[in-house]
């Protein structure tokens, strides 16, 4: 990264001495005043600044940017067969296609370096002087190839990246979920399915505040068994204000929510919140027998037994695990036969280019995530069934 920036940094200095030196008409005393000789001597400058940066494409383009350099966590071998399976489906994919982004870079580099130093070179790129001339015209032909050269290189250059963060989402993504659960469907964008997960955020009962702004994308929809259907989304939502007159926003949530359907309703509500407040605030509290999720969570329900009845021993083992291995911050409301999750994780399911796509520690997260809400929406069936409500 360092080497980087000094290519940069010599390169703008580079230019700005080629800039000086042309003020002074030093380059044409060198050179005789021969424009095409000027011409072909800027090009050779050029060169010479883009191949400090073009070397550092096989840098970024080796394999070796793929072994995961992570902290030790301990997966599953469920989660490690999968992990295995998707790095050999689509490793040689990334690979190709950063390295195809990064040679067109290359090409963006060499042609605005051209570009530049032709405009510097020409005072008027139509003209040397006052007059039009075949120096002149040959300039301004140099000129427009490299300006076309540009443009396309820059093309060339969302086409990758599109092709990149797709790969990303319907390959890693789309088959780390149907690895999980061959009934479900990932997707970017659907306002429907948008408009139904608003829908859902807002009878959660999450939020007490106005909601001015909802978005929802990276969805993952399904049936878990006949009666359960399960609905995902990283969603961001906002409450905008208007402080003396200038615009604020408060950012209510960022991250992922939940819905599912449970085979049979509780007529009542319960709620496992994450803020630890200290303090008993009504009547609904109620203490559990674990320590341990009385130190990470409150709980709080209209019908006190019914807690007790569905959030037994292994549930809140399963919850007070997932809540100790990655410190994320979640909630959990059943209402009826609805559960609602919130996952305070911010932004999911993305990657960037300098990112590697097969961060085993994130990939692990986002599995366990998904595994933990289809493990408790199987104890919630089990649990219900069990009782007479």
């Amino acid at each position: 990264m360092k080497r980087t920036y000094l290519s940069i940094i010599v390169i703008a200095a580079v230019v700005l001495f080629l800039a000086f030196l042309q003020n002074f008409n030093w380059i044409e005393l060198v050179i005789q005043q021969n424009k095409i000789i000027q011409i072909f001597f800027y090009i050779v400058i050029a060169a010479v600044m883009s191949f400090l940066l073009l070397s550092h494409v096989k840098k970024y383009t080796d394999n070796n940017l793929y072994k995961t350099n992570i902290k030790k966590i301990k997966t599953t071998e469920d989660f490690d067969n999968i992990y295995r399976e998707l790095k050999k489906a689509f490793e040689e994919v990334f690979s190709q296609t950063k390295r195809k982004m990064l040679i067109s870079a290359g090409g963006l580099i060499v042609s605005l370096a051209i570009f530049i130093v032709l405009i510097i070179s020409f005072k008027n790129p139509f003209s040397v002087g006052n007059e039009y001339n075949e120096e002149s015209a040959l300039g301004m032909i140099f000129v427009i190839i490299s300006g076309i050269a540009t443009i396309v290189a820059l093309i060339y250059i969302f086409k990758y990246l599109k092709t990149y963060n797709q790969t990303y989402k319907y390959g890693v993504i789309g088959n780390l979920v149907n690895l999980i659960n061959t009934n479900f469907k990932y997707g970017t964008k659907n306002p429907e399915i948008e408009q139904f997960i608003k829908k859902q955020y807002i009878n959660s009962g999450f939020e007490h505040e106005k909601i001015d702004t909802f978005l929802a994308e990276d969805f993952i929809i399904g049936n878990i068994d006949k009666n359960s259907y399960l609905a995902i989304s990283d969603i961001y939502v906002q409450r905008d204000e208007n402080i003396e007159k200038n615009e604020n926003v408060k950012v209510l949530f960022k991250g992922l929510f939940a819905a599912l359907t449970v085979n049979k309703s509780i007529n009542s509500t319960i709620k496992i919140l994450g803020d630890k407040l200290k303090i008993v605030l009504d009547d609904d509290f109620v203490k559990l027998d674990s320590a341990e999720m009385e130190k990470n969570f409150d709980v709080y329900a209209t019908n006190k037994m019914l807690v007790m009845r569905i959030f037994t021993p292994d549930m809140m083992e399963l919850i007070n695990r997932f809540y100790n291995e990655f410190k994320i911050r979640f909630e959990i409301i059943m209402n009826n036969n609805m559960v609602y999750f919130r996952f305070h994780t911010n932004d999911m399911f993305e990657t960037r280019l300098i990112e590697n796509p097969f961060d085993k520690e994130k990939l692990f997260l986002y599995y366990t995530t998904l595994k933990l809400v289809l493990e408790l929406t199987e104890k919630f069936n089990e649990n219900l069934n069990n009782l007479d409500i």
